[in-house]
Formats: structure tokens, sequence, C-alpha cells
């Protein structure tokens, strides 16, 4: 349902497996549908982490710190 919501909210989705199985299942996703009410619930889950911090893209003398990445 995740990635279906990603999906219908237009961002990009980038699901990883190396099993058969859930590679199938992640497919899937493309026909799911999901209503108005499923989007605002799955919107409003508790997410308190960033799986993508940033951290990459700070260099020693770089222009980027993790604060200017995500405060700008």
């Amino acid at each position: 349902m995740l990635l279906a919501w990603g999906m219908q909210r237009g961002t990009i989705v980038i699901p990883k497996s190396i099993h058969f199985e859930r590679i199938k299942e992640n497919f899937e996703s493309i026909n799911i549908l999901l209503n108005s009410t499923e989007m605002v619930e799955i919107e409003s889950l508790e997410r308190n982490l960033r799986i993508a911090k940033g951290a990459y893209c700070v260099m020693p003398n770089g222009c980027y710190t993790l604060k200017s990445i995500w405060e700008e």
C-alpha cells in the first residue's frame, strides 16, 4: 500500500528486494487505487524518521551542510 500511496502522490518510489515474491508484490502496487480517505490516513501516520538523511551530500569543505539541506 505504501508504494501505491507514493505513486498516487506523484513521488518517486524506489522499492528494493532480492526475493521473487516481494518483487512480484511490489509490481502489483501499480494496480492499487487508494481512495481519498486512505490517502489521508496514510499521510497522517507518525513517521518521525527520514530514511535518507542527506549525509551523502555533505563533503569536507563542500557547500552543503545537513542543516542547509533540510532547512533551505
